[in-house]
């Protein structure tokens, strides 16, 4: 179960800065925010949301 809480947690803190969604696409950056507002909800992430949040998040590190 820690695993989903490690993703809404990123998922919050790429929202959360400014300077990491400025690099996204508006697209991506609207699919973030969706599943952000999801999380904070505290509905569960399907295993394909989860998947591409990850993919996202992952062109940041990069």
């Amino acid at each position: 179960m820690k695993h989903t809480q490690n993703i809404r947690q990123m998922i919050n803190n790429v929202v959360e800065d400014e300077h990491c969604m400025a690099s996204l696409p508006g697209s991506e950056q609207n699919y973030l925010k969706a599943m952000a507002s999801v999380t904070s909800r505290n509905q569960p992430l399907t295993t394909r949301q989860k998947n591409r949040a990850r993919k996202i998040i992952g062109q940041l590190d990069s």
